[in-house]
């Protein structure tokens, strides 16, 4: 039964705690006009009443006291405010402890007149400036108890010394009401001030008030007729006897009656008023048993009705149990026991969801608490877990009911296993059929269609509510009228139909080929009621057999592109050949003559020139190949810099501007500078408008004109080169770009040139983000190519290893060297005599002193015996190559030669060949064919850098 007898009266609790904040406020203003009456020296200020004054410390300790009781009356979980309110008590306790101690031992601390100086003889004082022992008792009392209460601890020892400060300075106020001087007059023991007894007395109740519902005043703070009667019987005895007496006294002072007429006329007025308030206490007491009694009645009324609604619940075969949040379950029916087979004392105090395992398919399990706590109730399906380890479904529905001070959820359970093992059943049926690529139909004897599934919707066309109830002659041919009675006499007879092969038709009127099988229906009885007919559509079948068509004839394209390729192949070896042969030729002829001294004067002269330029010549076209093999390596890297278009557009049309003035073609640059700056490799970016440039020359006849074009088009530079030249075949114009194709690749053609040039533009194009395009009108129409880059940063496709090594073709100049290499040691390491020769002969007439050696083992033994001033080293030779020949070198003291600069000189031109002579130990990485200018240029530099 439900005890509302200790049930806390809130509105009272409430207005107590505004109380104890109203005197703490009081206090520290009553502590504010003393200190500012001590510091503007005003006498009335000091005393308020009467002639004894408050002193300063005490002013100080009531503003402390106040502020700590307003403090703790805010219940903060501010820290700060909290740690205030305690320093604040603890320096009122220890003040007030120290001041009792002088009063007790009789020394001087000095703490007396810290604040202000007092003149000796003031009224009711033992030393100037101090406090009395009942100030200084009551201030240590109430200190420790706003610790205590700040604490939480030890309340009720609080409210002891509460009550103490109280009655400490109701003596003093009782003797100021009644003019008993010995109350409040002797220094010694009783000396205190009107308002320090009335702040004190007002600071005991704030104290009390704050903590009413709590300790000792707990029973005043009740909502039941205990706590209202001890409230209004404790203000009849506090404040009736204290005015009965002072009026008594008062009386008395002014004649009106003697001292014998006033306590009689006191003792008389107690009687009568403690009369009425114990008549009216009786009364209120009665009143509240009869209502004890209607309300325990209809409690026992409301028990017994609960107690047979148990014993229903109890022993009904639904599962219902009860449970609280925190204790688990609280109870446990029959029906809980038989469906989930743990008993009542195995199962009460458990958590219900640990116990029975509860899945939420439904919903979110973090959801649940929150719903039930907000709306008070939940229902949903369940998945629990029997002790036998069956999975146990149910329709659950929980409502939240209060029950003793407690929340408590009382939970009905429906099982619904079997209904959903029914409908997984039913689904899992209707899915299969449903999901069936083959069309599932049902219908009667009559040929009335039944069922019809999504499968031959798919295959027929018609939705399940365009057929359902319609014969199945919709779907059959007209010319095939004899085949459903056929089919259904079959059925009559139990028999099954397998694989029946024949034509059906849509709703759109096409007819398809399909596959049946047909089964008959029958009910519980065994009686054929009707047919289910499978349909499966064979027009795949012969889909397939089309597709299997088309992957031969695929396979023969494929078959006739690799054969094309191949030819491709040998067009571009033969084209190889021809391209390396021709300048070879006329390399051998001019070399033998000059060898054979058959040429003199110009002459030679022409000779040598026309064996630099087939030279130069063969150089390009073995570059042309290692870009075509870098691009397909995904090995071609950039050096990413900040590149003026023009500068680049007008080196390139310098470059080949010779070979257009030889045909007289004419060349017009359009420069727009507004596209001139953008993010490129200078050398790619010239390189790919050379190869448009000599493309468009190459095919341009004489006195023809190429045109060369920059502008700005959105964020775009763009570069056209028009030429007036043979155009382009639109047969061809498809793979003008691809690696190896030519437009004529006959032994006929009228122009040279591997057909790498327009691949190679293109892949540097597109890893500068750029696109490149070819348009022609035709043959004899003249070409368009049109380049676009990016005008915002341009992304590198390169890494960092663009800028580590530098190759011959981008460092040096042409034209004949004039640097002169006079005085310096240049040792030559080659395993080829003709290479020892060209570069003892080279490096001599530009005034070196060369030695040279056939391997690496002799090439040490130079080292250490001649201490060139250089070394130039073959990678590739027999036995030691050039890498393990540097890292000897570099491992010897440098008296030894150890850092000698060193160049490789090879035929090795990849990247990782680059990247390894680096980092084995040389300066410099020049590949072969060398230019002789480079070579003299690239020693000089690095005879300056090593000084």
């Amino acid at each position: 039964m439900l005890d509302l007898s200790e049930q806390a009266d809130y509105r009272f609790i409430a207005r107590a705690k505004k109380f104890s904040i109203a005197a703490g406020i009081f206090i520290m203003l009553v502590g504010i006009v003393v200190l500012a009456g001590w510091l503007l020296d005003i006498t009335r200020f000091k005393s308020i009443h009467g002639d004894i004054t408050m002193k300063a410390n005490t002013a100080l300790l009531l503003v402390l006291s106040g502020l700590s009781l307003c403090l703790l009356n805010l219940d903060t979980e501010k820290k700060a405010l909290r740690i205030a309110g305690k320093v604040c008590a603890a320096v009122v306790a220890v003040l007030g402890l120290l001041t009792l101690s002088e009063h007790l031992v009789g020394w001087n601390l000095g703490i007396d007149q810290l604040l202000f100086e007092e003149s000796v003889g003031a009224l009711a004082t033992a030393s100037p400036g101090r406090m009395g022992p009942p100030a200084s008792s009551c201030f240590t009392f109430a200190g420790v108890a706003l610790l205590l209460f700040h604490s939480r601890r030890a309340l009720r020892l609080g409210q002891v010394f509460s009550i103490f400060v109280c009655l400490w300075a109701l003596l003093a106020m009782v003797g100021y009401a009644y003019q008993a001087e010995q109350l409040y007059e002797i220094a010694r023991y009783t000396g205190i001030a009107l308002p320090t007894s009335v702040a004190l007395f007002v600071l005991g109740l704030g104290l009390l008030a704050a903590r009413v519902d709590s300790g000792i005043t707990s029973v005043i703070s009740r909502a039941n007729a205990g706590g209202l009667m001890a409230r209004w019987l404790l203000l009849i005895v506090v404040v009736i006897p204290f005015l009965l007496g002072w009026v008594s006294v008062l009386g008395q002072r002014l004649g009106y009656f003697d001292v014998g007429f006033g306590i009689g006329l006191l003792v008389l007025a107690i009687i009568t008023i403690f009369t009425i308030a114990i008549w009216r206490s009786t009364r209120k007491l009665s009143e509240v048993e009869k209502l004890r009694s209607a309300v325990e009645l209809e409690l026992r009324e409301k028990e017994e009705g609960l107690w047979r609604q148990a014993n229903l619940i109890d022993l009904s075969y639904e599962p219902i149990f009860t449970w609280h949040f925190d204790d688990g379950i609280i109870e446990w029916n029959k029906g809980c026991e038989q469906l989930y087979g743990y008993d009542r004392a195995e199962a009460i105090g458990k958590d219900s969801h640990d116990l029975l395992k509860t899945e939420f398919p439904s919903s979110p399990r973090n959801e649940y608490p929150d719903e039930l706590h907000q709306t008070g109730q939940w229902s949903g399906v369940l998945k629990h877990l029997a002790r036998d380890g069956r999975e146990v479904w149910v329709e659950s529905r929980q409502q939240v009911i209060k029950s003793d001070d407690k929340h408590l959820v009382l939970e009905t359970n429906r099982d619904i296993t079997d209904r959903l093992r029914g409908e997984e059943s039913r689904l899992r049926l209707a899915a299969i059929v449903a999901s069936s690529n083959d069309a599932i139909i049902g219908k009667t004897l009559e040929g009335i269609i039944t069922n019809w599934n999504d499968g031959a919707r798919r295959i027929f066309g018609y939705t399940e509510e365009e057929v359902v109830g319609q014969p199945i002659n919709i779907l059959i041919p007209p010319d095939r009228p004899d085949e459903e009675p056929a089919i259904i006499e079959r059925l009559k007879r139990g028999e099954r139909v397998d694989h029946y092969q024949t034509v059906r038709v849509r709703k759109d009127g096409q007819k398809i080929d399909i596959s049946l099988t047909i089964s008959p229906i029958r009910n519980s009885q065994g009686q054929i009621i009707g047919a289910s007919k499978i349909a499966r559509d064979i027009t795949e079948h012969k889909r397939l057999q089309e597709e299997r068509e088309q992957l031969l004839q695929q396979e023969q394209s494929a078959r006739e592109q690799a054969e094309m390729a191949n030819r491709v192949k040998d067009e571009f070896v033969a084209t190889v050949s021809h391209e390396l042969r021709t300048p070879l030729n006329a390399i051998l002829g001019w070399s033998s003559m000059l060898l054979g001294n058959k040429l003199k004067g110009d002459d030679a002269r022409r000779g040598l020139e026309t064996i630099e330029r087939n030279a130069r010549l063969q150089a390009q076209l073995i570059e042309d190949i290692l870009d075509v093999s870098r691009s397909i390596s995904g090995k071609l890297r950039l050096d990413i810099k900040p590149v003026e278009l023009i500068s680049v557009i007008r080196a390139a049309v310098d470059a080949v501007r010779p070979a257009a003035e030889g045909k007289d073609i004419q060349l017009q640059l359009l420069l727009d500078p507004a596209a001139d700056h953008v993010q490129a490799d200078a050398t790619r970016m010239q390189q790919i408008i050379w190869n448009l440039l000599a493309n468009a020359i190459k095919f341009t006849p004489k006195g023809g004109f190429v045109q060369v074009k920059l502008d700005r088009v959105g964020s775009t530079a763009q570069v056209t080169v028009t030429d007036t030249g043979e155009g382009i075949s639109p047969d061809f114009l498809p793979y003008i770009f691809n690696r190896f194709q030519q437009g004529d690749g006959t032994t006929t053609r009228r122009h040279g040139g591997l057909g790498l040039g327009l691949a190679i533009a293109r892949h540097l194009v597109e890893m500068h983000g750029g696109t490149i395009e070819a348009a022609s009108e035709g043959l004899d129409k003249g070409a368009k190519f049109t380049v676009a880059f990016p005008l915002v940063a341009l992304r590198s496709a390169s890494g960092a290893l663009a800028s580590l090594v530098s190759t011959a073709q981008e460092s040096a100049p042409n034209g004949k060297h004039e640097a002169s290499l006079k005085g310096l040691r240049i040792l030559a390491i080659d395993d080829e005599l003709d290479v020892r020769d060209m570069l003892q002969t080279l490096l001599e007439d530009c005034g070196a002193n060369v030695l040279t050696a056939s391997s690496a083992k002799e090439g040490l033994e130079a080292l250490a015996a001649w201490r060139p001033h250089v070394l130039i080293s073959d990678i590739g030779m027999p036995e030691e190559d050039g890498y393990s020949l540097i890292r000897k070198i570099r491992a010897l003291s440098p008296e030894q030669g150890a850092d000698v600069p060193a160049i490789a000189l090879t035929g090795y031109v990849r990247v990782e060949e680059r990247m390894r002579a680096l980092e084995a130990g040389y300066q410099m990485f020049v590949p072969k064919p060398v230019e002789t200018n480079e070579l003299i240029s690239i020693i000089g530099d690095l005879c300056r850098t090593n000084n």
